[in-house]
């Protein structure tokens, strides 16, 4: 499982300002931290431009795929296994890159996604240098040529065309993955229309 520090490595790498056997440290590593936190968080669907169901809850509460909680007591947030799919009625495990936010006194507050590749719910804020990769290793190779884009400036490199394209063609995934977890807005009965039989 990669972390933040093998994410900013490869993208450091990519755009040669570090060598094969070199690790982040210092300004390096705290500045890729900060930019790839500024990455996840700014995912459109994610925070930006996102649905979600708001809860308020003031004890015990097991998450719904796109819950906003608002948790107003001191307690847990149960992260969900398993899901009830609304369109089916079946339990199923939760999308890939489904997001959970817990806000307030829960012991476990924060951002989560659920990484489908590997069914495990991942912190996405908050990350540190040692912190899992938010999402699944599917998107390490692209999550790194995305951070090399943002950061090539500040350092005055340059990148691959391979690997801008890569970071298109990543930052197209994920967001076409996050709207496809976003929760339906719920449609008043009289918007339906009418069904007239003869």
């Amino acid at each position: 499982m990669a972390t933040v520090q093998d994410i900013v490595r490869r993208a450091l790498r990519a755009m040669g300002v570090l060598t094969a056997g070199e690790v982040p440290s210092g300004q390096d590593a705290a500045d890729g931290v900060e930019r790839f936190q500024s990455l996840i968080l700014g995912l459109p669907g994610l925070l930006h431009g996102g649905r979600w169901n708001d809860v308020t809850t003031d004890g015990a509460y097991t998450a719904k795929e796109g819950d906003r909680i608002t948790v107003t007591a001191p307690g847990v947030v149960t992260l969900p296994a398993t899901v009830e799919d609304g369109d089916t009625g079946c339990t199923r495990a939760p999308r890939d890159l489904a997001k959970v936010q817990i806000l307030g006194t829960a012991s476990n507050a924060g951002l989560w996604l659920y990484a489908g590749s590997v069914g495990e719910w991942r912190k996405a804020d908050g990350l540190t240098i040692s912190s899992q990769s938010p999402l699944g290793p599917e998107d390490d190779e692209g999550l790194a040529a995305q951070l090399a884009g943002n950061m090539v400036e500040e350092y005055g490199a340059e990148v691959s065309a391979r690997t801008l394209d890569l970071a298109q063609i990543s930052a197209r995934s994920i967001r076409s993955r996050l709207y496809r977890t976003q929760p339906r807005p719920m449609q008043p009965v009289s918007d339906y229309p009418s069904v007239w039989w003869a």
